[in-house]
């Protein structure tokens, strides 16, 4: 009879396969949660994303006129508006300084969040808009300049006859 050696041996033993799949089994769990933290940080940039553009979608209608400058929400927008469940609400105030407010400047702030409390916003917005009011005192101004600076150049050619 041949009786081999055992350090001669070509195979693995137990241990080594045991070990072997062990090692095996926790590498394969930390990728699987790599991957699901890789998808939910894609998911979460993707929200962020949508989130920005349904508030600057606010605001471009406030720049144009669609909208008015005045607070308003949370209302949740509609299929039509948005890709998904979102609330928005719009708060409009005066720009405040260290020696009092600017009439002459509203500060709106667009928050855009998947419930309606508002708790952690997805994304918070802030742009500043010349005040309505400003703008009619501006009109009326320029109006009344142009109308005194067309009297009084009807005056000098009414002397010069």
């Amino acid at each position: 009879m041949h009786q081999r050696s055992p350090s001669t041996s070509n195979g693995f033993t137990l241990i080594e396969v045991i070990l072997a799949l062990a090692i095996l089994a926790i590498s394969l769990t930390m990728i699987s949660k790599l991957v699901e933290t890789s998808f939910d940080n894609a998911n979460n940039a993707s929200d962020r994303l949508e989130a920005r553009m349904v508030a600057q979608s606010i605001i471009d209608q406030i720049k144009c006129g669609a909208l008015e400058p005045e607070n308003l929400g949370p209302i949740q927008l509609n299929a039509d508006e948005a890709l998904a469940a979102w609330y928005t609400q719009v708060v409009v105030e005066p720009v405040n300084t260290d020696a009092g407010s600017i009439d002459m400047l509203l500060q709106v702030r667009v928050y855009v969040s998947r419930d309606a409390d508002f708790n952690q916003p997805a994304c918070e917005l802030v742009r500043w808009f010349q005040s309505p009011a400003f703008k009619e005192e501006l009109a009326l101004m320029e109006s009344a300049a142009a109308t005194s600076a067309s009297s009084s150049s009807t005056s000098t050619e009414t002397e010069e006859e």
